[in-house]
């Protein structure tokens, strides 16, 4: 799924100074490693696909162009501020829908700390609340569906109301 090319520049030692010359990359290639593609084709495979990023880095290494699950994450991580306002429009968009449907589903999330938590729903719900919920949205205008998932310590209700808000 990701094209790659290696490029192997040639080095070679010095037997008088010991020091090391390498060859120049070959003319425009840049100093970025991965381009906007990359992240936008992780982003794909696992998130409206579904593949893992283990199963992901299993498939490119059989490529011979393996991409580690961390790098992934990186990417996914760094290309995902790109995203927000697309993230934003979608939610308005939905928000549009003659028809909304929405269902909770338990979710463990290992990062997400008390504090964090708390930061997300106010002290006072915080404290009656320990889970996370992954919500899922579907709104429906004209035959387009628009499919929104949001996961933290919110549940359906307010999740659709936050959505709602942008009406």
């Amino acid at each position: 799924p990701l094209m790659a090319t290696i490029y192997e520049c040639d080095r070679v030692r010095c037997n008088l100074c010991q020091d090391v010359f390498t060859a120049e990359a070959p003319e425009g290639i840049g100093d970025k490693k991965y381009d906007e593609t990359a992240t936008a084709t992780v982003g794909m495979f696992r998130y409206n696909v579904g593949l893992p990023h283990n199963q992901l880095e299993k498939l490119q290494d059989g490529y011979g162009a393996r991409v580690a699950v961390s790098t992934q994450w990186d990417l996914l991580e760094d290309g995902g501020e790109k995203l927000e306002p697309g993230f934003e429009e979608m939610i308005r968009q939905g928000a549009q829908g003659d028809i909304q449907h929405n269902d909770d589903t338990n979710m463990r999330i290992l990062g997400l700390t008390r504090e964090e938590r708390a930061q997300a729903l106010g002290e006072d719900a915080a404290e009656r609340r320990s889970g996370v919920f992954t919500t899922g949205i579907v709104s429906i205008r004209e035959g387009v569906r628009i499919a929104l998932f949001f996961t933290g310590s919110a549940y359906a209700g307010e999740n659709l109301n936050t959505v709602l808000k942008q009406r």
